[in-house]
């Protein structure tokens, strides 16, 4: 149970990293890049699009699959895919790079919590056993 506890932390994780990641660096991201922030937005907007459209493949995927697979695929497509973004600084590899990441941040973090889930460490029965003990 604590290695799916883990498991689904370091899913979720990865994908709210990458959701978050570049807001905080906005300006340096524009700098670097020499486009204004309304561009730089479009790099969390191509993630955010692919990882909401993944939700039901990420489900489905993980109910015939196994989440721990599932979630493994996620953190491989997140890995590879920000890789190749960092090949050069240009908007027009970085915002389809950027939305293949949020193919896997959208399976990942649904296989995180389905794993959770399925080994019985979720949020509600820890409470429960809580409770009980108290």
């Amino acid at each position: 149970m604590r290695r799916a506890l883990i498991g689904g932390c370091a899913l979720g994780l990865a994908s709210g990293w990458n959701i978050s990641d570049g807001g905080a660096i906005a300006q340096q991201y524009a700098h670097r890049y020499g486009v204004g922030l309304a561009t730089v937005g479009l790099f969390t907007t191509a993630l955010f699009v692919t990882h909401f459209a993944m939700q039901i493949p990420g489900g489905k995927a993980s109910d015939r699959f196994g989440a721990r697979r599932t979630g493994l695929l996620g953190l491989a497509i997140i890995g590879v895919f920000n890789l190749v973004a960092l090949a050069a600084p240009s908007v027009a590899l970085v915002i389809p790079m950027r939305a293949l990441v949020g193919v896997g941040t959208g399976i990942g973090f649904l296989a995180g919590s389905a794993y959770v889930r399925a080994t019985g460490a979720s949020t509600a029965w820890r409470l429960s056993t809580r409770r009980r003990s108290a």
